[in-house]
């Protein structure tokens, strides 16, 4: 267990290390106005962001190392945008002022039409988030037109710079100086969800 443990933690800090090289790399072709190939390394940046992320949780005990989630993280696209768009709309909650408890109460109190739409939201942005990673790596017809990463304007490539740069200081934070005691909340939490399902 312990072995798996040091991988996951190892694993970590690569995958962060490579994220901040990736973030790196997109700030020097966004200063030569490539702004397109730049959002391209920035959403590399937030796929190894979100690997970092949950083999940390894995590390931590705050993730079961059997979830398929770990595997998924490694194989697919559209389950790194879920946990990218699922970790900023958890951290406006909180800046919101909701606590977790208090936003499983609401969750608790919508219809199943609401969740159903919810739901639908949510698949919607990670189609977007997806067609946005697409159109920064790769030239793509659109109905009569070619759609190039070069049409992709400054402001959109800083936009995604500052995402990108405020999540990977939240992993590293996580990574790095979350309080023990923090980490114990967070292994109470899953242990109590886990207990629930």
């Amino acid at each position: 267990m312990s072995e798996k443990l040091k991988l996951y933690s190892q694993a970590t800090r690569s995958s962060l290390e490579n994220a901040e090289q990736w973030l790196k790399d997109a700030k020097l072709l966004m200063k030569h106005g490539s702004f397109g190939h730049s959002c391209a390394l920035l959403r590399f940046a937030v796929e190894e962001g979100v690997k970092a992320l949950v083999c940390w949780s894995a590390s931590e005990k705050t993730l079961p190392m059997e979830k398929e989630t770990i595997k998924d993280v490694f194989r697919f696209h559209a389950v790194k945008n879920e946990i990218f768009l699922g970790f900023l709309t958890g951290v406006m909650l909180r800046a919101g002022g909701l606590s977790g408890e208090r936003v499983m109460e609401a969750i608790s109190e919508l219809s199943q039409n609401q969740i159903s739409n919810a739901l639908e939201g949510l698949r919607k942005m990670v189609t977007s988030t997806e067609k946005m990673r697409q159109k920064a790596i790769y030239v793509n017809l659109k109905g009569e037109e070619v759609v190039t990463p070069l049409e992709i304007a400054e402001e959109e490539s800083k936009n995604i710079l500052w995402g990108a740069k405020f999540f990977l200081e939240a992993v590293r934070y996580l990574a790095e100086e979350l309080p023990e005691a923090e980490k114990t909340r967070l292994r109470e939490l899953f242990s109590e969800k886990s207990e629930e399902d």
